[in-house]
């Protein structure tokens, strides 16, 4: 069944608990049951910044988001922050959390200005475990893989690396992209990284022996967004257009081709379950659609900005979502 759930959400300004308590019940809807029911996650004004990419922990207790000035993380129960990591520059525009909850990994401009410094952190401790260098400009893409082993990381100078997160050696430097990799992710039996550019279609590379196994579709297939589902059988991109498209990862054939955005698609999420997909984009509007038939489930309102970054908790339970206008968003699915 098709939804369309307005929901009004009470604001969490950055530390009252009961404020976050006012939030959980604090929602409207129309004249169907609802679905989906949302938090509002909101600083101080002069606090704000854009947020780029989004990441639960394991249990669904904390939340890491990518941001303009560094990378927050959250307390989602109680709704404050409860750690900031940035480097001499600020900044926190690429950002990956490791299976675990236990390391993130993201880019901040160097001192220089010229280049990206890559840091991956301990979280409970603040403390910086490892600093990577771009060869030129920014990081503009990192990712782990699914056992936390090997990180993935994009730049602008058109580079794929990867690294081994225990030693911090470098076991790749992959080339074939003609512009920005802008987007990254694994399968999930870690065999495959799928990455997208902004010249260029989606590229399929073998982790193992750090090579190209295959291309999806052609130039005017380029993406800004990608994604495998749970069990691995397809992968799910979004793009300048306003389509979603779906891809057998095997023969690199487009399976499906998903409309209604009104513009560009800048940000997708599986949930952890198989059942939904999310997608948010220029529109400002953030869609879910049902994975089984591809039909679309929900439009879910309230973003007044680009919607650029989205993530599921581990659970299925709370999808997160967040972009140009500096709030976080937590839709509740029951």
């Amino acid at each position: 069944m098709k939804h369309r759930i307005l929901a009004a959400a009470a604001v969490i300004a950055g530390v009252s608990a009961g404020l976050c308590a006012a939030a959980r019940a604090s929602f409207i809807q129309e004249d169907e049951p609802a679905e989906w029911r949302v938090r509002v996650f909101e600083e101080k004004r002069e606090s704000r910044a854009r947020v780029h990419s989004l990441a639960f922990g394991p249990k669904g207790r904390m939340l890491v988001s990518g941001r303009d000035d560094g990378v927050k993380v959250w307390d989602v129960r109680k709704g404050r922050g409860i750690r900031f990591l940035t480097g001499q520059q600020g900044g926190g525009w690429t950002m990956a959390l490791d299976p675990t909850g236990k390391l993130v990994a993201a880019s901040t401009p160097a001192a220089d200005g010229m280049h990206d410094v890559l840091h991956i952190w301990q979280i409970a401790t603040g403390t910086e475990i490892r600093s990577i260098g771009a060869p030129k400009g920014r990081f503009t893409s990192v990712a782990f893989d699914r056992k936390g082993r090997l990180l993935a990381a994009g730049a602008q100078d058109r580079s794929l690396r990867m690294w081994r997160v225990g030693s911090g050696s470098e076991i790749h430097n992959l080339a074939g992209h003609e512009g920005d990799v802008v987007a990254m992710e694994f399968s999930p039996n870690g065999k495959i990284l799928a990455t997208a550019g902004t010249a260029d279609p989606v590229r399929l590379w073998d982790v193992k022996l750090g090579r190209e196994v295959r291309v999806l579709g052609q130039l005017s297939r380029m993406a800004k967004a990608v994604a495998f589902t749970p069990d691995g059988k397809s992968i799910v991109t979004g793009g300048p257009v306003n389509y979603l498209r779906v891809w057998d990862p095997k023969t690199g054939d487009e399976i499906r081709s998903i409309q209604g955005h009104f513009r560009g698609v800048l940000a997708i999420a599986l949930s952890p379950d198989g059942k939904y997909l999310a997608s948010g984009g220029e529109d400002e509007e953030l869609r879910v659609w049902n994975v089984a038939d591809w039909t679309e489930a929900a439009t879910l309102t309230g973003h007044r900005g680009a919607v650029k970054a989205l993530a599921f908790s581990r659970d299925s339970k709370v999808l997160a979502s967040a972009g140009d206008d500096k709030r976080i968003r937590l839709w509740q699915v029951e």
